[in-house]
């Protein structure tokens, strides 16, 4: 079984360079302040640029379209995982989208599908998981 962590990172010590030739950010949505900061803290220190919104809502209003690929939360107030992959998909936007989820089930699995969404993890996230998701988006 895969190390679960999340304050870990697979940069040298001092290489702040971006392991992807884009500068887009990578936008992580999640609800949880200690889930998002610890996301962000390992993408930073593999030298990605991250963009962090505590809500769907936040990111909708904020993102307009600049984002190389999501990591979202599945349960949020307001609005699901699920329901922004829906609402993203319906306007026509097919950037990657990773599904994170304590309580992972058949039928988050299967409507991730039905969406598009390249990859449902569950937490805590392995660090081999997330790198294969975000090495993908270049």
């Amino acid at each position: 079984m895969a190390e679960r962590m999340y304050l870990a990172s697979t940069a040298a010590p001092g290489d702040n360079s971006p392991v992807s030739g884009d500068d887009r950010p990578i936008a992580i949505i999640e609800d949880d302040s200690g889930v998002l900061e610890s996301l962000r803290f390992v993408l930073e220190a593999a030298g990605y640029k991250v963009a962090t919104y505590d809500s769907a809502a936040a990111f909708l209003r904020d993102d307009h379209g600049l984002a190389l690929g999501l990591i979202v939360d599945q349960h949020m107030p307001e609005k699901t995982g699920l329901e922004l992959a829906h609402d993203l998909r319906s306007r026509g936007d097919s950037r990657p989208f990773l599904l994170i989820t304590a309580a992972p089930s058949p039928s988050i699995h299967a409507r991730a599908k039905e969406l598009g969404v390249e990859r449902v993890l569950e937490k805590p996230l392995a660090n081999d998981d997330l790198f294969e998701f975000i090495e993908k988006l270049q």
